[in-house]
């Protein structure tokens, strides 16, 4: 990762934090050329992108880091930093981390935990996945792309159900019987979601702790590069990015698209897949253009083209 630059007078300099699955990535697992030259053109221009994934930091593969970041946010919140300056390390506890391996045990669910410098899990979780990827992406060649890139992570995948190691998120597989409420009643003091990818179905999960979530990554990153909020831009697309457009008043953060689109309350910025889908947005406010005429098509839709949204509190 490399070393952030000073950053500039918060008059002329902002911070873009990218979500990475189903929006810096699409669901095939490739990078768009978009996305690339967009994120260039900002940081060439004096701003700040951050990686915001709710993945863990072993679960990120070189197309996407080697595009240039100027720092990170990982495991949904759990673990940031500047450059190679570590910010936040959150992690469960041992009778946290015994807690959960206890009640998964006890249903035989597949699962594992994912730590900033490891990922450990069920004897079984790995083939289950990899079952479950199978039978999710029928062509050949677009099964081995992801299995190259977005879903390489499994081959780290540790047999470890009960890891002595930091960890800090955890993804379950659940099986017929048991629902996610039913994971919700046992972990009331957990956050707990389904899963931000679309190709683990609808028994797959996530769990992390409470109080731990992209938003709170972004405000450690934030106080510490001495940057207002409003002057931040967070892209997204899953239940993950939710808290991110939230403030502590309940409001959504959306000074830049209010300047934009001449409204308090826009759901989502809504542009062309052949003027960049979301990344025409970062190109459009920080990149090489100097006018909002890619804007002129935003409007109160909750979707946007290409792969991609930008999430806002009512979404």
């Amino acid at each position: 990762m490399p070393v952030s630059r000073s950053p500039l007078p918060p008059t002329t300099s902002r911070v873009v934090f990218v979500d990475v699955d189903g929006t810096l990535v699409d669901h095939d697992g490739r990078v768009p050329d978009s996305a690339k030259h967009a994120i260039h053109a900002a940081r060439a221009n004096g701003h700040l992108v951050f990686m915001c994934t709710g993945r863990s930091r072993p679960e990120l593969w070189p197309e996407v880091t080697d595009i240039g970041f100027d720092g990170l946010i990982a495991g949904a919140g759990a673990f940031a930093a500047v450059g190679d300056l570590e910010l936040v390390h959150r992690h469960f506890d041992p009778a946290q981390v015994e807690r959960v391996a206890d009640f998964f045990g006890r249903h035989g669910f597949d699962y594992f935990f994912e730590g900033a410098y490891g990922l450990f899990g069920t004897h079984g979780v790995r083939d289950r996945v990899e079952t479950m990827l199978r039978a999710a992406v029928a062509d050949a060649a677009r099964f081995a792309n992801l299995r190259r890139g977005f879903f390489a992570y499994m081959d780290l995948i540790q047999v470890d159900p009960r890891p002595g190691r930091p960890v800090s998120k955890l993804l379950f597989l659940l099986e017929e019987g048991v629902t996610f409420e039913d994971v919700r009643a046992e972990f009331g003091d957990f956050h707990v979601i389904p899963s931000s990818v679309p190709t683990f179905g609808t028994l797959c999960g996530e769990m992390q702790l409470p109080g731990v979530h992209k938003a709170s990554g972004i405000d450690r990153v934030t106080e510490h590069l001495g940057i207002e909020r409003r002057h931040t831009l967070a892209i997204g697309d899953s239940d993950n990015d939710r808290h991110v457009y939230i403030d502590k008043s309940g409001s959504a953060d959306i000074r830049l698209y209010r300047d934009v689109c001449g409204s308090d309350r826009v759901d989502c910025c809504r542009i062309p897949s052949d003027r960049g889908g979301p990344f025409g947005v970062i190109h459009c406010l920080y990149g090489e253009s100097t006018s909002f005429e890619c804007c002129r098509w935003c409007s109160r839709f909750r979707r946007c083209f290409g792969h991609g949204r930008l999430l806002h509190d009512r979404c």
